[in-house]
């Protein structure tokens, strides 16, 4: 159960509620090729590398910004091209709620 904490200031008295984890799924893990790996740590120097050199100089121009977001888009495209790894636990509820979906049609 997550207890507040106050802060107490000559003027000013703070209340802060610890936030609770997400009840969001986490999303998929992946297991790629040794292709797709190298090819996704590529896109990733590539993008930092456009990002780091521009921040002296007051960042990207917009010729540099739609390079990144290409870049972006391929890091993307080859990740989603992986395959979706599903932990065990997922699978055996996957497939219960199948059987009990199946026993009360």
């Amino acid at each position: 159960m997550a207890t507040a904490s106050v802060l107490h200031l000559p003027s000013i008295s703070i209340t802060a509620t610890p936030q609770l984890p997400s009840l969001q799924p986490r999303p998929a893990r992946r297991r790629t090729t040794p292709q797709q790996g190298r090819a996704l740590e590529l896109l990733g120097h590539a993008i930092e590398y456009l990002v780091d050199s521009r921040l002296p100089e007051g960042g990207p121009t917009p010729a540099e910004n739609r390079a990144i977001r290409t870049l972006m888009a391929c890091s993307r495209s080859v990740f989603e091209d992986s395959i979706a790894v599903v932990p065990m636990h997922q699978r055996v509820n996957n497939w219960m709620q199948v059987q009990l979906r199946r026993r009360h049609v």
